[in-house]
């Protein structure tokens, strides 16, 4: 027998309490400026994938074949990975959060994106890219491109298909552009003290949160999964993503939440949550895929496994990081309908 722990929504507040000692202030403008370079650098990536994966469709739109969609859609898989820094992990930063919602729009409870493309594929006139800017953003992002290249998606389609495919693609290499361009500006430049100890535990809880919906909204209520609540479901890859959402969030914490703890003397803390990050990645389980996971019961388990280790994060950094930190983190249950 299992049992689902509740995945939860973490929002953060500080407290007026001086208990605990704030950072150094040298090691508050290393913090700083850690959580800046380490996001330009993923925005970077980011932008690089989807120019590369631009190309491609270009390549099998020109030359419709087996090979070149097989090309466009590993190009489009590389891209969705270099996104899941960015998924939940925008935090700190208005205009890029902003931006998101045109690159990712997700959860897609109603198939909005795949009727609303089915639409578009019939209109006489194609939009353009700038076009598809006033539209919903349900159709001009990283799942409508999967859509295209991967929902009954053969080569004989592509005609049909790939002037829609263009646009989208374009809209979406503008879309990257415009967060690489957001984050070039520090939103922490004039954060000190007990403040950006919340924006660093902020952008920790931040991300693992919309990681845990991306496990919690597929695997519904025992008995009952949401497959198609699976982000990257048509792809196939929502296990790969959710692994390679879990080591970017790894990633973050060593770089940031885990030297500010070590540099205020919890140790034993920083090196458990370490480890307890570490056990999160490991249990996720090999399959690309979650559907067959979803399906039976020990699959069901081996996620089970995934969700209760994002729980206990969940759990330690409100009950542990947050009083140790001198901040309140606040949990608000969600029970991913």
């Amino acid at each position: 027998m299992f049992i689902q722990s509740p995945m939860k929504t973490l929002t953060l507040c500080v407290t007026l309490s001086l208990l605990s000692g704030c950072f150094s202030e040298a090691a508050v403008k290393e913090s700083e400026l850690v959580m800046w370079e380490m996001q330009k650098q993923s925005t970077k990536r980011f932008l690089d994938a989807a120019r590369a994966l631009e190309g491609s469709v270009s390549e099998l739109c020109e030359a419709p074949s087996e090979e070149n969609l097989n090309q466009a859609q590993s190009r489009w898989i590389e891209t969705m990975s270099a996104w899941q820094p960015f998924v939940g992990g925008n935090s700190g930063n208005e205009a890029a959060m902003s931006i998101s919602w045109n690159i990712q729009f997700y959860p897609d409870k109603k198939n909005t994106t795949g009727r609303q493309l089915t639409q578009l594929l019939k209109t006489d006139a194609v939009p353009t890219a700038e076009e598809l800017a006033q539209q919903s953003v349900a159709v001009q992002g990283l799942g409508a491109i999967e859509w295209l290249l991967f929902d009954s998606a053969e080569v004989e389609s592509m005609d049909m298909r790939c002037p829609l495919t263009l646009s989208v693609v374009s809209r979406t290499v503008k879309s990257a552009e415009e967060l690489d361009s957001a984050w070039q500006v520090n939103p922490w430049n004039d954060v000190t003290g007990k403040q950006l100890e919340a924006e660093t535990l902020r952008g920790v809880t931040s991300q693992l949160d919309a990681i845990s919906k991306t496990l919690s909204l597929p695997m519904g209520k025992p008995g009952f999964p949401k497959p198609y609540q699976a982000q990257a479901w048509r792809s196939g890859q929502s296990g790969a993503f959710l692994k390679a959402g879990l080591k970017s969030l790894q990633h973050r914490y060593k770089s940031t939440l885990q030297p500010m703890l070590v540099e205020k003397g919890h140790t034993e803390l920083a090196n458990r949550l370490d480890f307890h990050f570490e056990s999160a990645v490991e249990s996720v389980p090999e399959s690309m895929s979650m559907a067959p996971l979803l399906a039976d019961k020990p699959g069901y388990q081996s996620l089970m496994i995934v969700a209760n280790n994002i729980d206990y994060l969940q759990t330690a950094l409100s009950d542990e990081v947050g009083p140790t930190l001198g901040l309140v983190v606040g949990f608000n249950s969600t029970d991913g309908d």
